[in-house]
């Protein structure tokens, strides 16, 4: 079964003793993919390139509370998803749920969508979508003014966006981290730069970040019943 492909959705096999089967996966766009296996038995994600395991789970009761693989994965990479259970001398249907879902906070504009369980992945299938006119480009705009209006310092965009990615974050932490932002001084038009905290940074990021929480809350208030128990 080396050649069938993946859907979303359910994806049913023959097992023989000590055999393991496996799907190929290529994503056609960067998505959280979750695989459940039902029954007592071991899925794992391997790569095309060694064929190596990346990740493995194993089932170990038939509950409705299984374990879950959870992993992101990339467009146009080839992935296998392997199967098998857990006792060598089982056989018979073996089957893997697979449902994806997607925040892409990046460029201009935030879009939060979650794919139903029914498809073939390259079909799509968009239960719920939902776009803001905000994400890290405007973070970026945000410090680039709050540098010249509290430090006096002019910086472009680029330098915003390295500081954001180097000590940006939404969350407080123990151990304070800095980060120093390079420009020209407003007044003299000389090069300058001022050294800037992350405590400092969170604060300009924050306005930003509850849009993008907001259109996630909204989202997952309009997903079906059905469906909003597979969101993570």
């Amino acid at each position: 079964m080396l050649d069938d492909e993946l859907i979303v959705g359910t994806n049913h096999a023959a097992v023989e003793p000590g055999e393991t089967v496996y799907w190929r996966l290529v994503p056609t766009e960067d998505l959280t993919y979750e695989f459940e296996i039902t029954g007592r038995g071991e899925i794992c994600l391997l790569t095309d390139s060694a064929f190596q395991i990346m990740d493995s789970v194993e089932t170990v009761s038939d509950t409705l509370s299984r374990e879950k693989l959870r992993r992101v994965l990339y467009a146009g990479e080839t992935y296998y998803i392997g199967v098998r259970f857990s006792n060598p001398g089982q056989g018979g249907s073996i089957s893997v749920y697979v449902r994806t879902y997607k925040v892409n906070a990046c460029g201009n504009t935030m879009t939060w969508k979650f794919f139903p369980g029914d498809g073939v992945l390259s079909l799509g299938g968009i239960a719920v979508s939902k776009t803001v006119k905000t994400g890290g480009n405007k973070m970026d705009d945000d410090i680039v003014k709050y540098m010249r209006r509290d430090h006096g310092l002019i910086i472009g965009n680029p330098m915003a966006e390295k500081c954001k990615r180097t000590i940006g974050r939404l969350i407080p932490i123990e151990k304070e981290v800095g980060f120093r932002v390079k420009g020209r001084d407003a007044l003299s038009g000389l090069p300058r730069f001022v050294d800037v905290t992350a405590t400092e940074i969170m604060g300009i990021l924050e306005d930003t970040a509850l849009e993008i929480i907001n259109v996630i809350k909204d989202v997952i208030e309009e997903t079906p019943p059905e469906l909003v128990g597979d969101v993570y």
